[in-house]
């Protein structure tokens, strides 16, 4: 029996290669052009230099134009710290500071120079892990300083602000963004009190439930959704409030058993954190494929008051 030359098995095989290789590159080609852009472009912001115009870009927005004595330090462009401190009038940096922890910021409280406690309950509540939260104060700080620590994933992760406005023509602004938690440059607690979400049951779009603000309280609802609608979770108090008497978080997630595929979308997966006075607190996202969306709310403050929680379909 006659056998082939090697030089026309090697050939054999080359050709194979380069075709499955031309495949592969043919149908990968987003893929390759995606990881691109994450590592090079501005998919992945962590390892890009954080230049303060990087920073303002990316996360925090421009800074007051009449600020003054600017300083920043990102720690020899480390890419995943920045600290800004600056002074600017009363109302400029009045509107600075409220875009960050969802507008919330504690009197009398410094964050740079706190005091954690993980297993007592002393101090402010400051989350900054999806299943622990912590309690913070600040000894000996003046009613005119106003902070307050936490994480917000589009201003870069865990941050802490600080504005002082002892001053009448310039308030002092002080702002830290360092990631998460165990971040060498600085540390803050990993850990705290556990986070229970109590199981609610199944909620019915257009039904109503009520229930009592509590601080450290979770609760967790699963509701059935449709792909392409859009759907809006509505917090509100059954009774006259004060601004302060209810924070609270509200968060949505698609529900996705293993026989199902991954979800990846920006408007099925929100968050949302603020004060439930008067006009409440809402949350739009979108239904996916899968039939079937969490809902988890959690109190930051909160005495027992009542309130009603709704979910309605906006796209009937």
């Amino acid at each position: 029996m006659r056998t082939r030359p090697w030089t026309t098995i090697l050939l054999i095989w080359g050709v194979a290669v380069i075709v499955l290789f031309s495949a592969l590159l043919w149908f990968a080609f987003p893929t390759i052009r995606n990881l691109y852009d994450f590592f090079f472009g501005d998919g992945l912001t962590w390892f890009r230099p954080w230049t303060l115009e990087f920073v303002q870009e990316q996360f925090i927005g421009s800074i007051p134009p009449n600020a003054t004595n600017v300083e920043y330090t990102d720690k020899d462009q480390n890419h995943s710290y920045a600290l800004l401190s600056f002074s600017a009038p009363p109302a400029e940096a009045d509107e600075f500071v409220s875009r960050f922890c969802f507008g919330r910021l504690f009197r009398g409280y410094d964050p740079f120079n706190a005091i954690d406690n993980v297993e007592d309950d002393l101090g402010h509540p400051i989350r900054t892990e999806p299943a622990h939260y912590y309690f913070s104060y600040s000894p000996d700080t003046s009613s005119d300083v106003y902070g307050n620590r936490c994480y917000e994933n589009t201003r870069g992760g865990l941050l802490q602000i600080r504005i002082d406005r002892s001053q009448m023509d310039f308030y002092h602004v002080k702002l830290e963004i360092s990631g998460y938690c165990q971040n060498p440059i600085a540390q803050h607690p990993c850990d705290g009190h556990s986070i229970d979400f109590f199981d609610m049951g199944t909620l019915d779009v257009e039904e109503e439930v009520t229930i009592l603000s509590r601080l450290g309280g979770g609760s967790e609802w699963e509701i059935s959704v449709e792909e392409n609608q859009l759907y809006r979770i509505t917090l509100v108090p059954l009774f006259e409030v004060a601004n302060e008497s209810g924070h609270a978080s509200i968060a949505t997630f698609p529900n996705v058993n293993e026989n199902q595929a991954p979800v990846t979308c920006d408007d099925c997966r929100i968050t949302v954190q603020g004060n439930v006075g008067t006009d409440g607190l809402s949350l739009d996202f979108a239904g996916t494929f899968t039939g079937k969306a969490f809902i988890w709310l959690f109190w930051m403050s909160g005495s027992f008051q009542p309130y009603m929680l709704r979910v309605s379909n906006m796209s009937r």
